[in-house]
């Protein structure tokens, strides 16, 4: 009778309680899959490449997205024309989110992840943490005196620049700045300039405002020895707080 109950709980147990095969298109996607509640998670573009999201498939690849339970992806990444493909349709196997450092857009898409998966209580645990660091966040900005400079960012990184208090009084990328951005920034007063690390364009603000300071930034976990979302945020905070 004991064993007829085993097999049966282990029949009946819910999807979300085994061990899911999920994949990402990339690390940034993996991590917010991470902070979802997925025990491991596998992506397909390398971590160390500079603009993952260029990642071209490699034919090695389309077998694991085949094999997955649940595919995450941005919908930017130049792969997902063969992934879709791959996919053929099968709308419960793909789950598509926001890649922003904003607190809403984090929260909105861990849990888009987290209520496919099935892991709500934990995606709740995780995203808990995370707000408390970006308290943090805020709270060092402030009293670094970062909070309420004004600053020119790269479009990629505007969520963390408001996140951080500083007053964006311009962005740019990610194609290279033209010739009118830089004349109108100029005259910006700006005293802080944000760059990205996956395609850095900010050296002309740099000569037109020489006295402003320049810090680069990241997106995608995998560099400078980040993994989690919570590595990025605390990398990011240390990088602007340095004195």
């Amino acid at each position: 009778m004991r064993k007829f109950l085993l097999i049966c709980f282990v029949v009946l147990m819910p999807f979300s309680l085994a061990a899911q095969n999920v994949v990402a298109s990339t690390s940034w996607t993996a991590a917010f899959a991470m902070a979802a509640g997925a025990d491991s998670v596998t992506f397909l573009a390398p971590a160390e490449m500079t603009h993952p999201a260029e990642y071209e498939l490699m034919p090695s690849d389309i077998p694991k997205v085949a094999k997955a339970d649940y595919f995450v992806y941005a919908g930017y990444e130049v792969m997902m024309d063969e992934i879709n493909k791959t996919l053929s349709g099968d709308s419960s196997k793909g789950i598509q989110i926001v890649t922003q450092y904003d607190w809403e857009t984090m929260e909105q898409s861990v849990m888009t992840i987290a209520r496919r998966m099935g892991t709500i209580e934990k995606a709740k645990e995780n995203l808990e943490a995370l707000q408390a660091l970006y308290e943090q966040a805020a709270q060092k900005a402030k009293e670094s005196g970062l909070a309420g400079q004004k600053a020119l960012v790269h479009r990629y990184q505007v969520p963390f620049a408001q996140t951080l208090g500083l007053e964006v009084v311009g962005s740019f990328g990610p194609q290279p700045l033209t010739l009118g951005q830089i004349n109108q920034f100029k005259d910006s007063d700006a005293t802080i300039i944000l760059d990205n690390i996956h395609n850095p364009i900010a050296k002309p603000l740099q000569e037109i405002l020489p006295k402003a300071t320049c810090f680069t930034l990241i997106n995608f976990p995998g560099t400078k020895g980040t993994k989690t979302i919570n590595d990025v945020i605390s990398y990011n905070l240390t990088v602007v707080t340095k004195k």
